[in-house]
C-alpha cells in the first residue's frame, strides 16, 4: 500500500470520526432544539388560548359599553331636560321671590302703620278705661252717699209724717180760708161801687199752699233675669204704688250700693226694670228704694 493510499485511509478516518462526531452533536442539538420548539408552541399555543379568551372578554366589554353609552346618552338627555325644566322653575321661583319680597315690603310698612295706629288706638283705650274707672268709682261714692243719705232720711220719716200731718191741718186751714175769702168776695161784688168808693176797702188776698210731697219708695226685687246680655230684675211695688216708667231706684243690701234700677214696666202692684252700673250681683231679695221727682 502506499503512502498516499495510507494518508487517504487515514483522512478518511479522520473525516469518518469527525463526521460521526459532528453528526452526533447535530443529533443532539436537533433534539434539544426539537424540545424546546415544543415548548414555545405549547407557550404559543396558550398565549393563543388567553388572546382568544381576552378578544372574547373584549368584545363582551365592548357591547356591554355601547350599551352602557346609549343608557348614559339616555340618562344625560332626561338629565338636560331636567335640567332645563329646573332652570325654567328657578327663574319662576326667583320671579315669584322678587314679587314676594316687593309684597313683603308693602305688607311690613302696613303692619308698621298699624302697629303705629294700634298703639294711639291702645293708648286712647287705656286712658277712656282710666277715666271710665275713675268715674265708675266716682259713681259708685255718689251712690254709697245716696244710700247713706236716704237712710237717714228714713229716720226722718216720722218728723215727715208729723210735717205731712201739719201739711193737711193748713191745707184744711187755707180751704176755709179760701171758703170765707169766697163768701166775703160774693158779699162785696154784690156792694155797690159808690159805696165800695166811699168806703175804700182794702185789698185782701189769700193764696193757697202747695206743699211738694215726694214720694220716697221702698220695695224688694222677686226676680232677676239675664236677657239679650242686659240684667232685668222685677220689683213688688207698680203703678198703684206710684211707680212710673223711666223712674230709677236705687239697689241696696242693707247700706251697701249694689246698682240703679230703670223702671221700663209697670203693672199695678209689680214693675219691671233693668240693673245698671251693677255691683257684685243683684238678686231677689235686695232692697230698692228711690224718689219720684
Amino acid at each position: 500500500m502506499s503512502v498516499l493510499t495510507k494518508v487517504f485511509v487515514v483522512l478518511v478516518t479522520v473525516l469518518a470520526v469527525v463526521g460521526a462526531t459532528l453528526m452526533m452533536a447535530y443529533v443532539a442539538n436537533v433534539n434539544t432544539y426539537k424540545n424546546a420548539y415544543q415548548d414555545q408552541k405549547s407557550v404559543v399555543e396558550a398565549y393563543r388560548k388567553t388572546v382568544n379568551s381576552k378578544e372574547g372578554q373584549i368584545q363582551a366589554m365592548s357591547t356591554s359599553l355601547a350599551t352602557m353609552q346609549q343608557q348614559l346618552a339616555q340618562v344625560t338627555r332626561q338629565k338636560d331636560a331636567e335640567v332645563q325644566a329646573a332652570i325654567k322653575d328657578r327663574n319662576a321661583a326667583q320671579a315669584d321671590l322678587t314679587v314676594a319680597k316687593a309684597r313683603e315690603a308693602e305688607l311690613a310698612a302696613s303692619v308698621t302703620t298699624i302697629g303705629d295706629t294700634l298703639k294711639q288706638n291702645e293708648q286712647i283705650v287705656k286712658d277712656t278705661l282710666t277715666q271710665l274707672q275713675k268715674t265708675r268709682a266716682q259713681i259708685v261714692d255718689l251712690q254709697t252717699q245716696n244710700i247713706e243719705l236716704v237712710s237717714r232720711n228714713n229716720d226722718l220719716d216720722g218728723t215727715r209724717r208729723s210735717l205731712e200731718n201739719e201739711a193737711r191741718r193748713l191745707k184744711e186751714s187755707v180751704a176755709q180760708a179760701q171758703s170765707e175769702y169766697d163768701q166775703l168776695k160774693g158779699k162785696w161784688d154784690k156792694v155797690p161801687g159808690d159805696i165800695k168808693q166811699a168806703i175804700e176797702p182794702g185789698q185782701a188776698s189769700a193764696s193757697v199752699m202747695k206743699i211738694p210731697a215726694p214720694a220716697r219708695l221702698q220695695g224688694q226685687i222677686t226676680r232677676v233675669e239675664q236677657v239679650a246680655g242686659e240684667t232685668l230684675a222685677q220689683v213688688n211695688i207698680g203703678a198703684a204704688d206710684n211707680v212710673q216708667p223711666n223712674m230709677v231706684f236705687v239697689i241696696h243690701r242693707g247700706d251697701k250700693f249694689l246698682g240703679n234700677l230703670v223702671i221700663l214696666k209697670t203693672d199695678d202692684r209689680s214693675a219691671v226694670g233693668q240693673v245698671t252700673l251693677a255691683q257684685n250681683g243683684v238678686k231677689a231679695g235686695d232692697a230698692v228704694m228711690g224718689t219720684a221727682q
